[in-house]
C-alpha cells in the first residue's frame, strides 16, 4: 500500500500532465463569471457533487452569495446568475437539465467538465475541459480546486483554492 505522500505525489503528477491541455482562457472567463454574478449557483452529482459543494462553501466565505441546487435554502435562479457545473463524464442527466433550467432563466452557465463532447458540454455556454484520462481517476476533480491558482495568483478566489488545494494534499487523497 502507499503512503500518503506517495499518493499525493502521484495525484500531483497527473494534474501536471492535465494542465497542460487545459486553456488559460477558459480559466479566465470562468473566473470573470464567478467575479460578475450576482449570485452563483452550484450543481454536480456524486464525487463530483461533494467537490463542488466545498468550493461553493469556499465562495460564500469569500462573501459570495452561492448556493448549492437542491437545498431547500437555494433561491430561484434568474438572470445575471450563474451556474456551474462539475462533472467527469458530462453526461448526468439531473444536472444536464439543471443547466437547461437555467438557460431557460436566462442565466450563465458555467462548466468544469471532462468531455467537450457530451449532452453538457453541448448546452453550456462556456466550458472548462480537463480531459479525464479515466473513468476511476480522482485527480481531474482536484485539479478543478488548483486551477483557479493557475494564472494570476493575487485573485482572492485562486488564493482560497490554492490553500484548499494544499489543505488536502496533508490528508490522504480519499479525504479531500
Amino acid at each position: 500500500m502507499m503512503k500518503t505522500q506517495e499518493l499525493c505525489r502521484v495525484i500531483i503528477d497527473e494534474n501536471l500532465k492535465l494542465l497542460a491541455h487545459v486553456q488559460t482562457e477558459e480559466i479566465e472567463v470562468f473566473m470573470q463569471g464567478l467575479d460578475q454574478a450576482e449570485n452563483i449557483f452550484c450543481a454536480a452529482q456524486g464525487r463530483s457533487g461533494y467537490i463542488l459543494r466545498c468550493f461553493c462553501m469556499r465562495l460564500t466565505h469569500l462573501g459570495c452569495r452561492a448556493y448549492f441546487a437542491g437545498e431547500t435554502v437555494t433561491p430561484r435562479i434568474k438572470s445575471g446568475d450563474i451556474l456551474v457545473v462539475l462533472s467527469g463524464s458530462g453526461r448526468t442527466a439531473y444536472t444536464v437539465e439543471l443547466i437547461k433550467l437555467a438557460k431557460r432563466a436566462r442565466a450563465a452557465t458555467y462548466g468544469v467538465i471532462g468531455t467537450k463532447d457530451s449532452p453538457m458540454g453541448r448546452n453550456l455556454d462556456h466550458v472548462v475541459c480537463l480531459p479525464v484520462p479515466s473513468q476511476n481517476s480522482r485527480s481531474w476533480i482536484m485539479l478543478f480546486v488548483f486551477l483557479c491558482h493557475h494564472k494570476i495568483a493575487d485573485h482572492p478566489v485562486r488564493i482560497l483554492l490554492f490553500k484548499y488545494w494544499t489543505h488536502c494534499l496533508n490528508k490522504p487523497p480519499l479525504f479531500c
